[in-house]
């Protein structure tokens, strides 16, 4: 009798770009979830939960997609400095010299520091790699779209309410996007 060949799945085949395999896992459990959310929609659903799912499904694209960001940035050896300022102390001004109404003059401490890659956040790590020549700017712009489509989760600062299948469309086709990057 024949040995069996073993299936490999089609997620498998497609994200073999990422050499993280624990990552790999966490990004094909997290569109597997995704894909199943999408096929779970049913037509008489009510709108407002459909937009609900449909935010669900944005959230998952987006965290594959920052996980993905981050990755980037370690395989190029990008890294995000930030820069702190403390204690601030405002300055006295010799007479004669002023500064534009409302302003006042400070003196700070800055201390450049990199904070570790899980600690970056999403917005830093598409600014990285668009800096880095990673990516180009347009599609930065698509990452920011995707991040900001991600953050309406958070119900105290959204700025739209809606979100729409096609939007769901458009981060799936960012996602891609990132993948054609990822293996150039």
């Amino acid at each position: 009798m024949p040995a069996r060949r073993k299936r490999r799945n089609r997620e498998d085949e497609y994200l073999r770009f990422i050499s993280d395999k624990s990552l790999r896992s966490d990004i094909e459990d997290a569109l597997g979830f995704a894909t199943w959310l999408i096929g779970s929609v049913r037509k008489n659903i009510k709108k407002e939960y459909k937009r609900e799912v449909y935010r669900v499904v944005i959230l998952y694209v987006a965290s594959a997609v920052e996980a993905l960001c981050l990755y980037m940035m370690h395989t190029h050896g990008l890294k995000n400095e930030e820069t702190k300022y403390d204690s601030p102390s405002h300055v006295k001004l010799p007479a004669g010299v002023s500064v534009p109404s409302g302003k006042k003059l400070a003196l700070v401490w800055c201390e450049k520091t990199i904070p570790s890659l899980p600690a970056t956040p999403f917005k830093n790590s598409i600014n990285s790699l668009s800096n880095g020549s990673i990516i180009r700017k347009p599609f930065a712009d698509d990452l920011h779209w995707l991040r900001e489509k991600r953050n309406t989760q958070h119900l105290y600062a959204r700025k739209s309410k809606r979100v729409l299948k096609k939007d769901v469309t458009k981060s799936v086709n960012v996602l891609l996007r990132l993948f054609e990057y990822m293996q150039d």
